[in-house]
C-alpha cells in the first residue's frame, strides 16, 4: 500500500515554522497572495524533483513518498524603493524529510539542531573515534532542522532566492 503525504499535511509542516518569517507563500503552485504594503515578502514554492530521460523536472510537491526529493525555494523581495539590511531569512526542515547535505544554494550561514538555537554552519560536534580520541567533525546532514542566511542589503525592488533539498524520510 502507498502512502502518501497530503498537501494539508505539507502545508501545516511547512506553515508552522515558516509564516512567521514570511508575507506570502506559494505551495505546490497554489499562490497565496502577498500584501504588497509590507516593504518585505517571500513566495515559498515545493516541488518535487523527478528524472526524466536524464534531466531534472519539476513537478507539484501535493503527494511525495519516502525517499522522495522535495525543492524548497524561498524568493524574498524588497516592496520598497529603499534597501533593507541585516535579513536572516530562516528554511525550517519539515518533520519526516531530511535535508540533503550541500543542496542549499546560497550557502547558508547558520544552521539549527532544533529549529531554534542556531550555530555557525556547518555545525560541528566532537565524536569519539573507535581508538577512544575526540575528533571535530560535522554533525550528519539529516539532523539538521532548519538553515538560515545572511543577507547584508537588499535594494529597493531586489529579490534573492534561498533554495534547499530535502528527502522524505517518513509519513510522519
Amino acid at each position: 500500500m502507498k502512502r502518501y503525504l497530503s498537501s494539508h499535511w505539507m502545508t501545516k509542516l511547512i506553515v508552522k515554522g515558516v509564516l512567521v518569517a514570511v508575507t506570502g507563500l506559494l505551495l505546490a503552485g497554489t499562490p497565496v497572495s502577498a500584501q504588497s504594503k509590507e516593504p518585505l515578502s517571500v513566495e515559498l514554492k515545493a516541488q518535487k524533483v523527478v528524472m526524466a530521460d536524464g534531466k531534472e523536472l519539476f513537478e507539484p510537491a501535493d503527494k511525495a513518498q519516502p525517499g522522495e526529493i522535495i525543492q524548497y525555494s524561498a524568493i524574498y523581495k524588497n516592496n520598497s524603493p529603499a534597501g533593507i539590511g541585516k535579513l536572516k531569512p530562516n528554511l525550517p526542515i519539515p518533520a519526516g524529510t531530511e535535508y540533503i547535505a550541500n543542496s542549499a544554494k546560497p550557502k547558508p550561514t547558520e544552521a539549527s539542531l532544533d529549529g531554534k538555537k542556531f550555530e555557525s554552519f556547518p555545525i560541528k560536534r566532537k565524536y569519539k573515534t573507535a581508538d577512544g580520541k575526540e575528533e571535530l567533525r560535522d554533525v550528519p546532514a539529516s539532523d539538521i532542522r532548519a538553515l538560515r542566511w545572511s543577507v547584508a542589503t537588499l535594494d529597493g525592488g531586489a529579490s534573492t532566492t534561498m533554495v534547499a533539498r530535502v528527502r522524505v524520510s517518513s509519513n510522519k
